[in-house]
């Protein structure tokens, strides 16, 4: 049997949306409310960052200085929003779980914080 495609972000995001939206999951998922609210928050920020992160890569680098460095900058705060909102979604899904997440752009965001002077501690 060949192995199944793995889906990408939107696909997940998607089986996560029918999944919340669904009549039989609804009153449950929405009895602790703060919950609800950061679930969709940080599932909407995930795919929003998808689509910037996508707008990055297929679009032309920009010639003038101040330009390039609000892409870069937006960039590097963007994935640092992004990885943010996923720590938030976990939470919510596996509530009281310790849950260690790969960091797997850990450079990025320490190069992130040395660009605009945060240090990590």
């Amino acid at each position: 049997m060949p192995d199944e495609p793995t889906p990408d972000l939107w696909e997940l995001s998607r089986q996560i949306r029918d999944y919340g939206h669904n009549p039989r999951h609804v009153e449950r998922l929405y009895s602790a409310r703060f919950d609800w609210h950061q679930l969709w928050t940080a599932l909407n920020i995930i795919d929003d960052v998808d689509l910037a992160t996508k707008a990055y890569i297929d679009a032309d680098f920009p010639s003038t200085p101040g330009e390039q460095h609000l892409r870069i900058f937006g960039i590097f705060q963007a994935l640092f929003v992004q990885q943010d909102a996923l720590r938030h979604f976990v939470e919510v899904i596996l509530p009281g779980s310790p849950t260690v997440l790969v960091d797997v752009l850990k450079d990025v965001r320490e190069v992130r914080n040395a660009c605009v002077g945060h240090r990590l501690n």
